[in-house]
């Protein structure tokens, strides 16, 4: 046999093998007011039907998929979808799994189109970027509380897993409050104005028995059309210094005069946002961009340290993606918010400014525990 053909079938073997492996055959559980024709998955709930979820859903081994990046895509169209009262409910598709350290629930999802809409491209992926994941997991495709006519090209369906979005340093990293923290009297905390602080408004706090003070940076700038992140980012950079100024000559001397604690809340994330989500969660130039200026305030903090100022701040970058991993993964993109976080919390500014104020137990940081164990 000729080189040439045995190299053209070798490629073949192995374009056949990688196919298989990126998109594995799926076994579908259909649900009521559910039907698989022709490769197209119809889901038509009337008006009438109990509430609850509708559609089809599929068992995963998640096992090739460690360490790596985990999504898919699929289109889809969809006719007039009701509107329900919570949050959680309407079109679904969605990824369901645990995490092993945690034990907690993961439900990634793809963000909702307004109804109706056209044939589309729908996208869901799980942000964690190789995070824990239980071997096992599902796909649901459909609605849940919600009624209406929905239908996915299943012909279409691909898992999507690669490189790491944002690597995972820290993947046993668990957070404990030390005893002096655990037993800390719990504070009260207000928010602070947007203009510049005085000393009236901390003695007026503290009189009003106040501990605990929000200091939000808001306002920022977002790219205009066309710019490009190396032009934006310089603008982005000297807002927030701005704002840092003020927070270091207007807020942290009558912080430390009064006893009272700051919560440093950078609450816009650098890139704006595009299509209705923040760019930084899928774009790495700004994911990068606030890992890096996550460190700037908590600098600021340590090289206060020597004049008491750093014991009193507390940095929370970005203050919605800093809450749990799994807890808030029901939201569209939800993983992402986290993931993020994460990346900022696992940098060694970020991590330095929460051990100087005895946020995470050194001996427990760096133990294999679960949180059970604590």
């Amino acid at each position: 046999m000729p080189r040439l053909c045995k190299v053209l079938i070798v490629a073949i073997i192995a374009a056949v093998v990688a196919a298989a492996q990126a998109t594995p055959a799926f076994k579908w559980h259909i649900s009521k007011f559910a039907t698989i024709t022709n490769g197209m998955l119809v889901v038509d709930v009337p008006a009438d039907a109990p509430i609850g979820m509708y559609g089809a859903t599929a068992d995963l081994d998640l096992t090739p998929y460690e360490g790596r990046s985990l999504g898919a895509t699929v289109m889809a169209e969809a006719g007039p979808i009701s509107i329900s009262d919570k949050g959680i409910h309407g079109l679904k598709f969605m990824f369901h799994f645990s995490n092993p350290l945690s034990g907690l629930d993961c439900w990634p999802e793809a963000r909702r189109p307004k109804t109706p809409f056209a044939r589309q491209k729908l996208e869901v992926d799980d942000g964690l970027s190789g995070g824990n994941r239980s071997p096992r997991g599902t796909l649901f495709l459909g609605l849940q509380g919600v009624t209406g006519r929905i239908v996915f090209d299943l012909s279409t369906l691909e898992i999507v897993s690669g490189d790491p979005f944002y690597p995972q340093v820290n993947g046993d990293l668990v957070c404990a409050y030390t005893d002096r923290v655990r037993n800390a009297p719990q504070k009260r905390g207000v928010m602070l104005p947007a203009r510049p602080c005085t000393e009236d408004d901390f003695k007026t706090l503290q009189d009003w028995g106040a501990t605990l003070a929000r200091y939000q940076i808001v306002d920022g700038p977002t790219p205009a059309k066309d710019e490009v992140s190396a032009d934006f980012l310089p603008r982005y950079r000297a807002w927030l210094d701005g704002w840092l100024d003020r927070l270091d000559r207007d807020v942290l001397p009558w912080a430390v005069k009064y006893g009272i604690d700051i919560v440093v809340d950078l609450h816009v994330p650098p890139g704006g946002s595009k299509d209705g989500e923040a760019r930084v969660f899928s774009e790495k130039t700004y994911t990068d961009e606030f890992v890096a200026v996550g460190g700037a305030p908590c600098q600021l903090f340590g090289d206060a340290e020597r004049q008491g100022v750093g014991r009193h701040v507390l940095v929370v970058c970005v203050h919605w993606a800093a809450g749990p991993v799994c807890r808030i993964a029901h939201r569209p993109s939800g993983h992402r918010y986290a993931r993020v976080a994460v990346a900022g919390l696992e940098t060694r500014r970020f991590r330095r400014a929460h051990l100087d104020n005895d946020l995470v137990d050194e001996s427990k940081r760096l133990s294999r525990q679960t949180p059970e164990s604590l």
